[in-house]
């Protein structure tokens, strides 16, 4: 059995928050603070890429290739619903892995080991001082059941699934419910029925699991994660989020 820090990098696929698409990519560059960081606690750090890599990578870090099912007809290929897809994929292909959390490639450190103090049902998460009532999820399309949560919820605190750890157990708990959804949602598109669908960014999805199907065993707050967007590396939390 093992722990496991894994992130994802997929290239050729539009990057919608900044609008662009990437062709290539220096791993080792990109993911130096992350994978340094995790490291030091000898932890690996899985890097689930759709590309076939020949980068030399450091010790404890693996490039690990899969190919998204691609299978979204009308909407085209999504990147951050495309990317938990390879998460839930390579959960289930590995059951070796105990507990793993799923981070951000780019802006997220390990600064303190969190594998010894997971506790088995619980889901842990990032979050941001921001509520639900913030433009990622108001601004962003989405089916009217989850415009109806956002509606009756909007001052809930936003969670931030950069950071996501628990058990594998409960990974593949909330990774299958939001395939579920996102799978249901592309063959209603596809069928013409129903009269909104998921846009580009999985912050509402992501909230609206969280909060509905892992109220009463959800963690999140400075245990889990730095404020968001201090840099503040002076903190006893699990990770470091920007």
């Amino acid at each position: 059995m093992k722990n496991a820090v894994i992130a994802e990098y997929l290239i050729k696929i539009n990057e919608p928050q900044h609008n662009v698409t990437k062709s290539s990519v220096d791993l080792n560059k990109l993911s130096y603070r992350l994978t340094n960081s995790v490291s030091k606690f000898g932890v690996e750090t899985d890097i689930l890429v759709n590309f076939k890599n020949t980068q030399n990578l450091a010790p404890l870090v693996k490039a690990i290739y899969l190919e998204p099912f691609g299978h979204y007809p009308k909407k085209g290929l999504k990147l951050y619903f495309a990317r938990w897809e390879l998460a839930y994929e390579y959960l289930l292909q590995h059951n070796e892995i105990e507990q793993a959390a799923l981070v951000d490639i780019g802006d997220v450190e390990m600064m303190n080991y969190p594998f010894t103090k997971i506790d088995d049902n619980i889901l842990y998460i990032g979050d941001e001082y921001n509520d639900l009532n913030t433009y990622i999820v108001q601004d962003d399309a989405k089916p009217n059941y989850v415009t109806d949560f956002i509606k009756r919820n909007k001052h809930l605190q936003l969670l931030n699934a950069g950071i996501l750890l628990g058990t594998r157990a409960v990974l593949l708990e909330f990774l299958g419910i939001f395939m579920k959804l996102y799978t249901d949602d592309t063959v209603q598109e596809y069928l013409g029925q129903g009269d909104t669908h998921f846009g580009n960014f999985e912050m509402a999805i992501v909230n609206y699991i969280a909060y509905n199907f892992f109220s009463g065993r959800l963690c999140h707050g400075r245990k889990v994660s730095s404020k968001f967007m201090y840099n503040d590396r002076l903190i006893k939390s699990w990770f470091k989020h920007k």
